[in-house]
């Protein structure tokens, strides 16, 4: 609060009280600014700190992901298209050969940023730890597995809550030799195209996540692969992404829609197009989820 000027029979000295209330008040202005300069700079010093450790950490996780060696060695062409919504990502993609199969999968864990992170992560020691060390290679015994591992990890209590964060995936595991495809997971999650045709991979309508409380097993599915056989994994980032004329989500129709219009073109010329179809359709709308889009053409 101002301080009161004081009235008396000198206007001389009034005006001096006068410019020692403004002296006063200007010193304490300068004083709140260099308090606020202080933590402004304090702040930021914290803020630079935590990106670097998150940009560090983004590194790991990258570290983590296969280099596509496997992919190029094994399927005639391929893409993976991944957008993380901030620096690290919830949705993880991943790939590796035992006995003669190649395993291959794309995930999207709960949230994204560093929680997604952090349940990335851990999904693809699990998925290693399974089938690199353990051997596993049916696609059904692969995740009923993870989900029980998975379980075992998260579910503990942490100041009596529980934690039940977990991850939707869609596994796949191609048998080299008798040119074979194992499903299981998220199945509302690949498409395929055969014969100019898409065609939705969904024979149980049955949602999964390695999270669910369900004493259900999850179940594989295996059908003959082609030559020219195209298979689409995704995570919902795509689809669900608003954007558009109204703000709208792009939706899976248009998705649809858009492979089927690109399918015939090169794989990198498919990642083009579909980086730069949600790039203009999200426009200055905030993405709201990572997005990861796998094609493998066989």
């Amino acid at each position: 609060m101002r301080p009161t000027l004081r009235q008396n029979g000198f206007p001389a000295l009034n005006r001096l009280w006068e410019y020692h209330n403004i002296l006063e008040i200007d010193g304490l202005r300068k004083v709140f600014e260099e308090k606020v300069r202080e933590r402004t700079v304090k702040l930021e010093e914290k803020n630079k700190a935590i990106i670097q450790s998150i940009q560090y950490a983004s590194r790991i996780q990258n570290a983590l992901l296969p280099t596509g060696k496997l992919f190029k060695n094994h399927f005639n062409d391929y893409f993976i298209l991944n957008k993380p919504k901030e620096i690290v990502s919830g949705d993880f993609y991943w790939v590796t050969q035992v006995e003669g199969k190649l395993i291959f999968t794309i995930a999207d864990c709960t949230g994204h940023g560093v929680p997604g992170a952090f349940l990335s992560i851990l999904g693809i020691l699990l998925l290693e730890q399974i089938t690199c060390r353990d051997k596993m290679v049916e696609a059904d015994m692969i995740l009923n597995t993870l989900r029980e591992r998975m379980n075992m990890t998260m579910h503990r209590k942490r100041n009596g809550e529980e934690i039940k964060d977990g991850l939707d995936l869609t596994l796949c595991v191609f048998d080299m030799k008798e040119n074979t495809l194992q499903f299981a997971g998220a199945l509302d999650r690949i498409y395929r195209i055969r014969n100019n045709s898409l065609d939705k991979i969904r024979p149980d309508q049955m949602p999964w996540n390695a999270h669910m409380d369900c004493d259900k097993p999850c179940i594989k599915y295996e059908i003959g692969v082609r030559p020219g056989d195209i298979y689409y994994l995704f995570t919902d980032g795509y689809p669900d992404q608003f954007g558009g004329e109204k703000n709208k989500k792009f939706t899976l129709k248009r998705f649809q829609n858009l492979l089927e219009n690109i399918y015939h073109k090169k794989m990198n010329r498919q990642k083009q197009i579909l980086d730069d179809t949600i790039t203009e359709w999200q426009g200055p709308v905030e993405q709201i989820d990572d997005i990861t889009v796998m094609g493998i053409r066989f």
